[in-house]
């Protein structure tokens, strides 16, 4: 472990494991979750719409710009409320119940009032995540701020965002490396895990909302190993789920798998062409639109992205 005496060390998870999982939109199209810098401010920020970055602090002490949430409302204790119901109503907190004991975390953290569970709500369309993280250039960011507080946007924290694109952002690390260790590699800390009971769900529902509209016939959820493959008039369209917190992350996962199932043996002899898609909760922004349609324009590749998440009714393969 790298910190004690925490929330996290104490029940094995902490309640921003949720922050970026999209799948969970409720009716009104906002996405409820929590975070720690807002407990303490909450008194003062309740009720109001606030612009959020979010930092983390590397093992090496770097301070990494993580994310923003735009457009982002602390709740009230009526509106936290109010989402605890519907997420109890829904069988979410069952499943974040059997997400934390799959890691064998303490489930009790997940008791307490509804303001210590949910403090903010946001549009998925307002949340960016960094793909990869971002070194801070600010001197303030880096020596100064700690973790699990909220602290006022400054001019020069503004320095890092002078631009709609972030372009004064550095990539983490170097820009290559000259050599690998190629001896075994011990990896402290706790193993990994595959457990994704979001990603199945969401493959459920879409799964359903699919055999309606085409019919139970053309839709197959798991043949081959694809997500859900739907037949259509001279069309076969592939379907890769993912539950990543952004549009660039979710291609990436995704594409080697779509272009193996749709072209490697069980395709290239067939007379349909196929059609490619990419689904996660995360909306995708500009520039991972710009570059899903140069796959297409450019490579040739008939790839698309969608977004899809709980609440959703409908889904359009066109």
């Amino acid at each position: 472990m790298l910190e004690t005496g925490t929330y996290v060390t104490e029940y094995g998870f902490g309640h921003e494991e949720w922050l970026f999982n999209l799948g969970w939109v409720l009716d009104n199209g906002f996405h409820y979750a929590y975070l720690q810098p807002l407990r303490s401010a909450w008194e003062r920020h309740r009720g109001r719409v606030i612009h959020i970055r979010l930092f983390t602090i590397a093992p090496s002490g770097e301070r990494l710009y993580v994310g923003e949430l735009r457009s982002c409302e602390v709740l009230t204790e009526e509106q936290a409320e109010v989402a605890a119901r519907e997420y109890e109503k829904r069988g979410w907190i069952d499943e974040m119940r059997e997400q934390v004991e799959a890691v064998e975390g303490r489930p009790k953290g997940l008791l307490g009032d509804p303001i210590s569970r949910f403090n903010l709500r946001f549009r998925p369309s307002d949340a960016t995540y960094f793909v990869p993280h971002q070194q801070a250039t600010s001197s303030l960011l880096k020596d100064a701020y700690l973790r699990y507080r909220l602290y006022n946007w400054t001019d020069e924290l503004a320095a890092d965002f002078e631009d709609s694109s972030s372009a004064r952002l550095v990539p983490i690390g170097p820009t290559g490396v000259t050599g690998k260790n190629t001896g075994t590699v011990h990896r402290p800390g706790t193993a990994p895990s595959s457990y994704d009971p979001v990603h199945n769900i969401l493959q459920q529902e879409l799964y359903k909302i699919l055999k309606k509209a085409h019919g139970a016939s053309a839709v197959t959820m798991e043949e081959d190993h694809v997500d859900l493959k739907v037949r259509l008039p001279g069309k076969t369209v592939f379907i890769e789920l993912k539950t990543l917190p952004s549009a660039r992350l979710a291609v990436r996962a995704a594409l080697g798998q779509l272009l193996e199932y749709s072209y490697f043996r069980q395709h290239s002899s067939q007379n349909d062409s196929a059609e490619l898609i990419v689904v996660a909760p995360a909306f995708a922004d500009e520039d991972e639109q710009a570059y899903v349609r140069l796959l297409r324009t450019t490579f040739n590749i008939p790839i698309s992205y969608r977004t899809f998440n709980r609440e959703m009714r409908a889904f359009d393969l066109k």
